[in-house]
């Protein structure tokens, strides 16, 4: 088990450097508050940060128009290629601690976690991005899978206060039913610069037709 969760410490390490230059030009701003109404739609989605998300569209198919009133108020919408189907949410501030207090509960499919969050190290990128790296194991699942999370949490360092968050949840297994659900924000730079409420892309692997990524090994 140890081997294992090296194996997947060291897959996260590698997500975390692609991970700034796929979202550098996109970015999202929170609200230093968590969402208190709850939204019917939140549960039709395939991740939800309780308390933190809220569904925008669930399960949209990406072979349709992206609808009017998500363009009227998010501006142009980024939806990587090859993703079939996906859900768009608003994500408040997650209110992330450096002393490795914040535990967020999750919802992933049908089964709910309470993921503890471990700062690992702030960097600066060149872009002037401050990036803040945190990662998480889920501990209760059986022997044969293996999961965890990596957030990252950017914020520019130009006065604008522009941030953004990216996370992916990385599920191995021994069948090899190996997936990855994945939160980027989705916005033109221009948008999120006057959004209050960011809007998010949220998809699994399993939800695309071709994964470009260098695939992980198998436990």
């Amino acid at each position: 088990m140890e081997q294992k969760k090296v194996i997947l410490a060291l897959g996260l390490v590698a997500v975390f450097i692609v991970v700034i230059s796929l979202s550098a030009v996109i970015f999202s701003g929170g609200s230093g508050q968590s969402f208190v109404e709850e939204n019917p739609k939140n549960a039709e989605l395939i991740c939800d940060i309780v308390g933190y998300t809220n569904a925008v569209e669930a399960r949209f198919n990406t072979s349709e128009s992206v609808p009017e009133y998500i363009t009227e108020k998010y501006g142009t919408i980024y939806i990587p290629p090859d993703v079939m189907t996906c859900d768009l949410v608003e994500i408040h501030d997650l209110g992330l601690k450096r002393d490795n207090s914040t535990t967020l509960k999750t919802r992933i499919y049908d089964a709910e976690y309470d993921l503890d969050y471990i700062f690992l190290e702030t960097r600066v990128q060149k872009n002037n991005i401050s990036v803040d790296d945190y990662s998480s194991i889920i501990y209760d699942i059986n022997e044969s899978e293996l999961a965890g999370a990596i957030l990252i949490d950017a914020e520019y360092n130009d006065g604008s206060g522009l941030r953004f968050y990216h996370l992916e949840y990385i599920f191995q297994s021994q069948s090899g039913d190996n997936f990855v659900i994945r939160i980027s924000p989705v916005q033109a730079t221009e948008s999120a610069m006057n959004s209050t409420k960011p809007l998010y892309i949220v998809y699994s692997t399993k939800d695309v037709d071709h994964d470009y990524r260098i695939p992980l090994p198998d436990l």
